[in-house]
């Protein structure tokens, strides 16, 4: 099988690595027209690592190209926000399959082995959601489906929310002067708003932009509830056993 991924970014190039040695033949391009032709007439499935700037218009080429050359090929994305990406599928020929996936981890995982990638069906086009779930099997992932009209809120909650937090309790620690006072909880969330950083600033601007509506969403979830009704209800619903191990996990990385 031959794997064409368009995106010569962090993602791009870690999919490469763990595609290649499950023994694929993979081709990575940056996107120019002559390399996507290239690259659509050699691969079975073609994969969108792009910037969330770049992949509708990606993706706008390689309908162009499937129009004029229309063959079994499976094409999916990887980007975070999805709903402009849906009315372009749409359009693509019958001999294509086409998915949305979003792999659920970052550069950093050693394998792929157990890794969550959500996979989200095009409407009326649910045969490429399949071939992309087997896909993911074969490489050991673990899948979960997502209904497209729900993935952009979940995400927002998801990635918006922590990227929010994280990033908000680093900026007030620094305005604050916090950091010689801190303890456990201190380095967590600053080094959770750090890790954040490690994304570009477009990215970053980008999440946090798409997820306007779900922050929101949370902090008035923050301010209609008191600190103690919300600590009783969380520990009724989670184990000693789990609140030990995450303990023990925290300090680990500390």
């Amino acid at each position: 099988m031959q794997v064409g991924i368009v995106g010569c970014g962090k993602m791009g190039k870690m999919l490469r690595v763990f595609l290649e040695k499950a023994g694929l033949r993979v081709y990575l391009c940056s996107g120019e027209r002559s390399s996507l032709q290239k690259l659509w007439r050699i691969s079975d499935i073609i994969i969108l690592a792009t910037s969330l700037k770049e992949i509708k218009n990606t993706l706008e080429e390689i309908l162009k190209i499937a129009m004029m050359e229309p063959r079994k090929v499976l094409v999916m994305d990887i980007a975070t926000f999805k709903s402009d990406l849906f009315p372009i599928y749409s359009h693509f020929p019958d001999e294509v399959e086409v998915a949305s996936i979003h792999p659920m981890f970052g550069v950093g995982v050693r394998d792929l082995k157990g890794q969550l990638f959500l996979v989200v069906p095009i409407e009326g086009r649910e045969r490429g959601a399949e071939s992309a779930a087997n896909f993911i099997k074969a490489l050991d992932g673990e899948i979960q489906f997502v209904e497209s009209a729900e993935h952009d809120r979940l995400i927002g909650f998801t990635v918006g929310v922590p990227y929010f937090i994280g990033l908000s309790y680093l900026s007030f620690s620094i305005e604050r002067a916090l950091g010689k006072y801190g303890g456990t909880s201190h380095k967590f969330l600053t080094l959770y708003g750090k890790f954040v950083l490690n994304d570009s600033p477009e990215f970053i601007r980008e999440v946090l932009y798409r997820s306007r509506k779900e922050i929101d969403e949370f902090i008035s979830f923050l301010q209609k509830r008191e600190e103690t009704s919300v600590f009783e209800k969380i520990s009724e619903k989670i184990s000693i056993k789990d609140i030990k191990e995450a303990y023990e996990r925290l300090c680990s990385i500390l």
